[in-house]
């Protein structure tokens, strides 16, 4: 049995002692190479690294609780996982020796205890208990550490190689690569994986990555390797490619693949797409790290550009991404200095002329840049997280700001305000709301929250979920950009919103013939039958009004009537309560 040499402050200094494995409890550092071994008897000094102490002990039936603990698991009589305590004798004898188990190693450590109790349950005779014990739990640890090697290399789920592995084959790669050869790397996500995830449950998810896995080991055919990095994201590497073509190539026949073959999942098809970047060696790169990170960048401009599409890494790519990246620090930092602002867009009742409401935008003007459009800055302030952060303070504002005008005297109106998919799904919106109405004043009537259409087609079961929430609050809802997404009536008679606002290119057009104003006529009549109110946007022409008028559209918004007001010009035109010639 492995002996310990260790240190006894005897009575003539120190002494060395040396000390069975097998009767050492645990090891605790006290500090540098500075460890107590306990045994049952007494406890003792040993000056000697950590790692050194953890090669002789783990194979002796020891386990590494945390950076400073180490356990004799073989003499363990019982443990309490809910206090996080091993016993190394009964927990009931006062004098028993204890250890306390790290909560990062607890799940762990609580199978080996499971396997020494079921062990202990299972054994006939002490000293057959005492063999089959040491037995079983020695053959556990040899598939602990069977496992550990093998998770070291590759993923649980799909059995690719993981994101380190990849690295160091692509590395190993281009060191042994002759002069004027070619490797390609490509970088793939599965669209919308998250939403897979979400609507389908964990499950789904990842037997999606096993379909994704084995459709590229298909793909492949031998002549490349896969990899999963995370999440939907997954890789190949193309060890030897003569043409660009090749690779593009892959990547097409996997999509081809993909849309020809659904996944069925719950006996549901969903059909599944793939966005994919792809770098090539050496003109991308020479090193594993910058091939991926530019394979990543141009998996990113696949992604800008709709998905599901095959996209070649460009070094202007790189330029983007890095002005991207500095859009989302300027835009952090304008957020964090109180510099966005708030301007206000009348809504118009077309029957009288009357200002009913005001929808709120939200503007960035860039200290040296001018005028930042929210087609550049709203991305940026999703790809950064900061959607939610500015889009709930862009609710708050508009609901203090409607509060205070009605404080001062003015005419009460609804302010509309934009939400955003990631407010949609986060699950404390609707308290948030809740909270704002209180802290603010505002009567729930007097907050419209719009949601885009292809958003709530997008998310119908939480979407109706989340605005049944909302409309219990009594605040109102409007679909934004009508008539762009797949709403079906079905769904939009139970989403029980007060308002469609028709999308501006469906008015665009509206005054140059009778076939441009059919969508807008349906539309609103579509709205008159559901008993919901029609706003239309963006409309900008006299010829434009007088078709509203005649197709019967209830409320009217565009630079025809105002273009978007800052706070004291929205407030003088509430003051003179005027009425726009409709």
């Amino acid at each position: 049995m492995l002996k310990i040499p260790v240190l006894q402050n005897g009575i003539n200094g120190w002494e060395n002692v040396l000390i069975s494995a097998s009767d050492v409890l645990k090891i605790v550092n006290t500090g540098g190479p500075r460890h107590e071994v306990h045994t049952p008897e007494a406890v003792y000094g040993l000056d000697l690294p950590w790692d050194c102490i953890e090669e002789w002990l783990l194979d002796e039936g020891f386990v590494q609780l945390d950076e400073n603990n180490i356990v004799n698991i073989n003499r363990v009589i019982s443990y309490d996982d809910y206090k996080g305590t091993v016993f190394f004798g009964p927990q009931d004898d006062p004098e028993a020796k204890t250890a306390a188990v790290a909560v990062l190693h607890k799940k762990r450590l609580g199978r080996l205890l499971g396997a020494l109790q079921q062990s202990n349950e299972t054994a006939t005779g002490a000293e057959g208990g005492r063999v089959n014990r040491v037995s079983m739990l020695r053959d556990r640890f040899k598939d602990i550490k069977t496992q550990a090697v093998y998770l070291a290399s590759f993923d649980p789920v799909t059995g690719l190689p993981n994101r380190s592995s990849f690295l160091d084959r692509i590395d190993r790669l281009i060191e042994a690569q002759h002069e004027n050869r070619m490797l390609a790397i490509l970088v793939l996500t599965v669209d919308r994986f998250a939403e897979i995830n979400h609507a389908l449950g964990l499950k789904a998810g990842d037997d999606l990555l096993v379909y994704l896995a084995e459709s590229l080991k298909g793909c492949l055919n031998g002549k490349g390797e896969a990899a999963r990095l995370c999440g939907g994201d997954f890789a190949v590497l193309l060890p030897e490619v003569s043409r660009m073509e090749e690779a593009t190539g892959l990547g097409k026949k996997l999509q081809q693949l993909l849309a020809s073959s659904p996944f069925v999942i719950q006996q549901r098809e969903i059909p599944i797409s793939v966005s994919i970047g792809i770098s090539f060696s050496p003109n991308d790169g020479t090193d594993a790290e910058t091939l991926l990170r530019h394979a990543f960048i141009a998996l990113d401009g696949a992604k800008a550009k709709g998905g599901g599409i095959v996209n070649v890494f460009h070094p202007s790519l790189s330029d983007r991404t890095l002005e991207k990246m500095h859009l989302e620090i300027e835009l952090q930092k304008a957020f964090k200095d109180e510099t966005l602002q708030l301007q206000y867009q009348p809504l118009i009742r077309l029957k009288d002329g009357t200002v009913f409401g005001m929808e709120a935008l939200l503007r960035w003007n860039h200290p040296t840049k001018g005028a930042i459009p929210p087609s550049l800055f709203i991305p940026a302030a999703e790809a950064s997280g900061l959607i939610i952060p500015i889009g709930n303070w862009v609710v708050k504002q508009a609901c203090r700001q409607n509060r205070a005008w009605q404080n001062a005297g003015l005419p009460p109106i609804l302010i509309s305000v934009n939400i955003s998919v990631y407010q949609l799904e986060h699950p404390g919106f609707v308290g948030y709301i809740k909270e704002v109405l209180a802290e603010t004043g505002l009567a729930p009537h007097y907050l419209c929250l719009e949601i885009r259409e292809t958003v709530a087609s997008d998310k119908i079961s939480l979407a109706l979920d989340t605005i049944e929430r909302l409309k219990g609050l009594g605040v109102s809802i409007s679909i934004d950009d009508f008539g762009t997404g797949y709403t079906s009536l079905s769904w939009l008679k139970r989403f029980k919103v007060n308002t469609l606002k028709i999308d501006k290119s469906f008015i665009d057009d509206l005054d140059k013939g009778s076939g441009h104003s059919a969508i807008a006529a349906a539309l609103i009549r579509l709205c008159r039958e559901l008993n919901i109110r029609s706003l239309a946007e963006g409309v900008e022409t006299e010829g434009q009004l007088k078709v509203l008028k005649e197709l019967g559209c209830d409320d009217i918004q565009g630079y025809l009537f105002s273009r978007p007001l800052s706070i004291r010009d929205a407030e003088q035109l509430l003051k003179e309560n005027k009425s726009f010639s409709a």
